[in-house]
């Protein structure tokens, strides 16, 4: 499911820092916030993981206990 309509969507490709920071968020709330379960650059993985495990600690609990392993 889009999080928003075509257009946007399309539009929000076209503008490469606006798609990562709509589609970087659903991917982590789709893994619980586990960046671990993510295929990460090589080259951009201490950067990813630093950020969103500050991220993560930032959630309500309940979000994050629902881990699958």
């Amino acid at each position: 499911e889009l999080p928003a309509g075509y257009a946007t969507m399309i539009f929000a490709a076209a503008l490469p820092p606006v798609w990562f920071w709509i589609m970087d968020r659903r991917l982590m709330q789709f893994y619980n916030y586990d960046i671990e379960r993510a295929n990460l650059h090589p080259a951009k993985a201490a950067k990813l993981r630093k950020k969103w495990n500050r991220i993560a600690a930032q959630q309500p609990a309940a979000v994050t206990a629902g881990q699958e392993s």
